[in-house]
């Protein structure tokens, strides 16, 4: 190997021009081929191989119940139900006439059938809170109906001034009645153009929280459609602005679900990406122009650095044919893993240029001296990433043959790239370049030498103490560990599933028939971690009788109105003014004069429209608040509505069954064992829930094959290379306490292995016997630690190592969770991997040199 790479430099010198045009030449063409070539696989269930039993399980699920396919939840909120579901169906109805992008468009916000019996669905407690609201505001609701418009409005403000509470305050839902007018009349003022909306929310809302509606949309996909999955979503955006469900009037709108999800969590990677490579580029140059002090030197070691990265990608389209949410962050480790290998040839070559050798015969000599070293370490990294490959883990697997590549395409370009380089412009021969950065580590490698024995004990005692730590570490299988835990779409699956309106988290189970899925549901509610069981039978409501009796008789105060709901608007009133006692509240006082100013302040024509929307607004707020008043039994699934049976029965007749969990669904513990139950009984459920939890089996087994597989493979080289078990154990002992060390250092921050983390510790195998290797052959061909020590190898390791560091830690500050989880944990590692080079593997070397 020395003598075949000092041949292959000694030509490179000789030609440096030729070698340097076609390296040019060469890598031109890989970037044109990878920029040409280059997709990104958003999609998580790729990350898992395709032909997984549980994944072709769930694929069948969705082609029985094509509704849960790939859907997009918008989530209409706001103060009052009546706003929130009159603009659920107004964006409904706008973007269903978008058939070019939507393939369905489902909410009950829209249906008949719900506007009319939605309060049978209620627990009887609830729709007589209901219903009680709506007759203490009955009163209220008679006025505006009376006089729809300006007029009306006024007059339940003004009779509300009759009814302040002990501190001379209007009724809060009055306040947000006029503040909502006021917002309202302003607009007009500015725009010269009635208000979309209003939020009426005092008309007979009894809600603790804000209402939220609910719209299922399926995009669509089609392989002829230009339009990225990103730009359909920004075309509900957009239309719900156009409507005016903004949160100006009182309206907000956030979308989630398996879209906005795969969107949202591209967005966050390709932002941290980018900023985590310019970081670390940044970082790059500081330690590099620290520890080299040679502006040529760090430009060819840039260079070399570039070179391998377009390389590298090419490899990347060639091999693979996508980067998916894992691999692109190749990218970024590239940055730090790359630059490794010329680090250590360019910093030999420069220490023999310092001894008065000439550029030539430095880069052929170093090539001989320290090229097997760097071989021996391209191939040990590339085992790390490569450790993967046989397990059905394809995320990192694929990550393995990228990176597996790249570090082969580091070495190569490290070999070429720079002997044609510093062989062209040859290498300044300062003396003692970079000189005290060199003493600085020198000295800290020499400490371990001083300290052989209490370094080496308190390694022993560390490894102990990490490895009783790390016995707490636990794995986190939920893929939302590896998102922005603040963004809009899981913020918003968040709130819904604390509401109990929507989860990602449910169990699945298909019935041939309805009638045989009585036994499954039978069967799920014996499970203790078994919250509630649904099927089409819950369609129909519970204690119809009862709940029917409630509405019939509240209906009997509001037939007076019935007659009015469709009258026209009232005329706007000539005084826009309120009168007020002296012991009103000062908030009070100064809402209703807001309001009349801002009233005052419009033309004759801007009243007028804001009268007539404002009627209208009020027209259809009163005829969904009396669509509930005629309530019909709910007898038959043949009652309800088709999209809404569909979720439940397939159109060959299966039943679905959906169980919902009882505990936590954040808390990994919980989670698993609400699956292991429903699995217990039904091996062929599925479910978000249930491939998650596989998801993570199949993840934990593939660490533990790819960790075995790192060590023995990793051990079985070492041990080819130095020919000696001793010195095999002695550079995989700082190796191991710095793997104990970093698992150890998870637990106590409380960061547990993810799916994206989880790579540290088989990686560690790989990149961590990296400086062992260096140390020893260069303590084997010095023959002494002295000369160890003022050689440029202890220089070159801390630059490698605090480079790697940087773009690792470039990774931590990234936005999505996965990515800043690997950075941290890497990190860290390749702290505990320094710190074990320059003390512990000293020391140890030290105390086995005496022994010898």
């Amino acid at each position: 190997m020395a003598q075949i790479l000092a041949t292959l430099v000694t030509i490179i010198t000789r030609f440096p021009v030729f070698t340097l045009l076609g390296l040019m030449l060469g890598t031109f063409a890989a970037g044109f081929y990878a920029t040409t070539q280059f997709r990104v696989n958003t999609d998580q269930s790729s990350l898992i191989a395709p032909n997984s039993e549980f994944q072709q399980r769930f694929d069948r699920f969705r082609d029985a119940f094509p509704t849960y396919r790939r859907t997009t939840l918008v989530v209409v909120e706001s103060a009052s139900r009546s706003a929130a579901a009159n603009g659920a169906a107004d964006l409904a109805e706008a973007l269903e006439a978008r058939e070019d992008i939507f393939r369905s468009i489902f909410t009950t916000a829209a249906m008949p059938f719900f506007l009319q019996n939605g309060l049978l669905y209620l627990d009887t407690e609830d729709v007589a809170s209901q219903l009680d609201a709506l007759v203490q505001a009955q009163p209220g609701i008679a006025i505006v109906a009376n006089e729809k418009g300006l007029a009306g409005t006024l007059s339940l403000l003004r009779q509300g001034l009759t009814q302040l509470d002990d501190t001379g305050q209007l009724n809060p839902s009055l306040m947000a009645l006029a503040n909502d007018l006021t917002r309202a009349a302003r607009t007009v003022a500015d725009d010269a153009a009635p208000p979309l909306r209003f939020n009426l929310g005092s008309l007979g809302s009894n809600d603790a929280q804000t209402a939220i509606e609910l719209i299922s949309i399926q995009i669509r996909e089609d392989t002829g459609d230009f339009l990225s999955p990103r730009a359909k979503l920004d075309v509900i955006r957009a239309t719900a602005v156009n409507l005016g469900l903004t949160p100006e009037n009182g309206l907000t709108v956030r979308l989630t679900g398996n879209i906005p999800l795969s969107v949202d969590e591209l967005s966050q990677v390709r932002e941290s990406l980018g900023l985590a490579g310019a970081l670390s580029l940044v970082m790059l140059a500081v330690v590099l122009g620290l520890g080299v002090r040679s502006g040529r030197i760090v430009s060819v070691m840039v260079m070399t650095l570039a070179v391998g990265g377009v390389w590298s990608m090419a490899w990347a389209m060639f091999s693979v044919g996508e980067v998916n949410l894992l691999s692109a962050s190749f990218a970024v480790l590239f940055v730090g893993l790359g630059i490794d290998f010329a680090i250590h040839y360019a910093l030999r070559a420069q220490e023999d240029v310092e001894k008065g050798i000439a550029t030539g015969p430095a880069l052929i000599t170093s090539a001989q001296d320290v090229g097997p070293a760097i071989a021996l370490g391209a191939v040990t990294s590339a085992i790390g990433f490569l450790s993967f490959l046989p397990t059905d883990y394809k995320g990192f697997a694929d990550l393995g043959v990228i990176a597996g590549g790249g570090m082969a395409l580091a070495f190569i370009a490290a070999l070429t790239v720079i002997p044609a380089s510093l062989g062209k412009f040859g290498i300044p021969a300062h003396r003692n370049a970079g000189g005290s950065f060199a003493a600085l580590t020198s000295r800290a490698f020499a400490i371990s030498q001083i300290h052989a024995r209490g370094i080496a004990m308190a390694a022993v005692v560390c490894g102990i103490a990490s490895a009783a730590i790390a016995t707490n570490a636990r794995f986190d299988f939920s893929t939302l560990a590896l998102k922005n835990s603040q963004s809009e779409p899981i913020l918003a699956l968040a709130d819904l599933q604390e509401r109990g309106m929507a989860t990602d988290y449910a169990a699945y189970v298909i019935a041939p028939s309805l009638e045989a899925s009585s036994d499954t549901v039978t069967a799920l509610k014996t499970l203790p971690t078994m919250g509630s069981v649904r099927t089409a039978n819950s369609l129909i409501p519970t204690d119809q009788g009862e709940k029917l009796a409630l509405i019939e008789d509240t209906a009997f105060l509001f037939f007076p109105l019935f007659s009015k709901i469709n009258g026209p608007a009232a005329a706007v009133p000539d005084s826009l003014s309120f009168p007020m006692n002296d012991d009103s509240h000062h908030d009070t006082r100064a809402t209703l004069d807001g309001l009349t100013t801002a009233l005052s302040a419009l033309t004759p024509t801007q009243l007028e429209g804001l009268n007539t929307a404002l009627a209208d607004q009020l027209t259809r707020d009163l005829s969904r608040l009396t669509d509930i008043f005629e309530a019909e039994p709910v007898t038959s699934l043949d009652q309800i509505p088709a999209p809404v049976k569909g979720r439940y029965l397939s159109a060959d007749g299966q039943a679905l069954v959906i169980g919902l969990p009882k505990g936590d669904v954040t808390r990994t513990e919980d989670l698993r064992a609400f699956v292991a139950d429903v699995k217990s009984l039904f091996p062929d459920s599925t479910g978000r829930a249930v491939v998650e939890a596989t998801v993570g089996d199949i993840v934990v087994n593939a660490f533990v094959t790819a960790l075995v597989i790192a060590l023995c493979a990793v051990t079985l080289i070492v041990l080819m290379a130095t020919g000696s078990f001793r010195d095999t154990a002695l550079i995989l002992m700082p190796l191991l306490l710095a793997a104990v060390a970093t698992a150890a250092t998870g637990v106590l921050i409380d960061m547990p292995f993810n799916q994206a983390n989880i790579i540290v510790l088989p990686l560690i195998m790989g990149l961590g016997v990296d400086n062992g290797i260096h140390v020893l052959m260069r303590y084997r061909k010095d023959s002494s630690l002295e000369s160890l020590l003022k050689s440029s190898t202890p220089r070159a390791i801390v630059l490698s190592t605090l480079t790697t560091i940087g773009a690792f830690g470039a990774l931590s500050v990234s936005v999505h969770a996965g990515t800043a989880s690997m950075g941290i944990l890497l990190t860290i590692a390749m702290l505990y991997l320094l710190i074990a080079t320059v003390f512990v593997l000293p020391a140890l070397l030290s105390l086995a040199g005496k022994r010898r």
